[in-house]
């Protein structure tokens, strides 16, 4: 993926530079045929993270020599000093940034084969109203300041820069919004169905309540490097299927797909299945499945915990109910 405008704006880094003011005096006539020795002043400018304002030059020291010596280096002088703060962001411009991320990722695999994991990487989040990131390299977690000068002050440093702070965030704090965007992402896409027969059955021939493969689990990993992270793993513990006649039926997991062994067979399935029976139900019909996901967390530093459940977008399935007619006869 390519650098877009929000990763230009908080590129940058810092080095520090010092600025050094040398005020050497003139040879000054002590005035009795002496000359007074020069002196010389220097002030190193301290580095503006700290976030002095000004710098004092103090006067220099006075002439030598004779029996009239010279004057000191003049009157104090006051250097305004550039400084940084804390950058701060909305959370809405972070979750965007991210964001382009996670459909990516999202986007380019489909829903998670058993035992595969969908991973997210989380470059920027907002910590204390501050942009924070993670730095791979070091270990550390960097916040981004940009730099203040006031009128007069010579400008030093980079525009901005990302210092290391002090007190690091709580991973799972700042990961758990995006792993959970990105587990119900997922879990939240209509379950895909399965029915036998399908599209039409005859009244009083059992079907199969299934859904599509591979929609039994969704796992999903935040992370922002990869020694920190944060990983979902949603689980389909429940079908609802809503037949279209005011019966519903709720089957645990997503149901048993039919056997080739029952393609011959009437009955129902054993597990999750349903029968029209009523002539009320002739004709065409809706079925409607969810899903209900349980979702359970754990992280790199060994914590676990659970979500709240997540429920599926709803699949509509148009389904039509008809009876077999019998023509038969006497002889006489």
């Amino acid at each position: 993926m390519g650098r877009d405008p929000v990763r230009r704006l908080i590129a940058g880094s810092f080095a520090l530079v010092a600025l050094c003011v040398v005020a050497v005096n003139q040879p000054v006539d002590a005035g009795d045929g002496h000359t007074a020795t020069p002196t010389t002043t220097t002030i190193v400018l301290p580095d503006p993270s700290v976030g002095a304002s000004v710098n004092t030059l103090v006067p220099g020291a006075p002439g030598g020599g004779g029996n009239n010596p010279g004057s000191g280096g003049g009157p104090t002088t006051t250097v305004p000093s550039c400084s940084y703060q804390n950058s701060g962001t909305s959370q809405a411009a972070v979750d965007s940034s991210n964001e382009v991320l996670v459909q990516t990722s999202l986007a380019e695999i489909p829903f998670a084969a058993p035992g595969e994991v969908v991973t997210v990487s989380v470059v920027f989040f907002v910590h204390n109203g501050i942009l924070h990131k993670f730095d791979v390299a070091s270990g550390s977690f960097l916040k981004r300041q940009y730099r203040v000068c006031p009128p007069g002050a010579p400008v030093t440093g980079a525009a901005t820069r990302w210092v290391t702070v002090t007190v690091a965030p709580d991973p799972v704090a700042e990961l758990s919004d995006e792993v959970l965007s990105a587990t119900a992402t997922k879990a939240l896409v209509p379950l895909p169905s399965a029915v036998n027969p399908p599209e039409r059955a005859a009244a009083n021939l059992g079907l199969w309540l299934a859904v599509g493969p591979n929609r039994a689990t969704a796992t999903v990993r935040a992370e922002l490097g990869p020694s920190v992270w944060m990983e979902t793993t949603a689980a389909l513990v429940s079908t609802r299927w809503d037949m279209g006649n005011g019966d519903v039926v709720v089957c645990e997991g997503g149901g048993v797909p039919i056997p080739d062994s029952a393609l011959n067979e009437a009955t129902q399935s054993p597990t999750c299945g349903y029968t029209y029976t009523s002539v009320d139900d002739l004709g065409a019909l809706t079925i409607t499945v969810t899903g209900v996901y349980e979702v359970s967390w754990t992280a790199s530093d060994g914590r676990t915990g659970t979500f709240a459940d997540i429920t599926t977008n709803p699949n509509q399935i148009p389904y039509e109910m008809y009876e077999i007619q019998t023509v038969g006869g006497t002889s006489g």
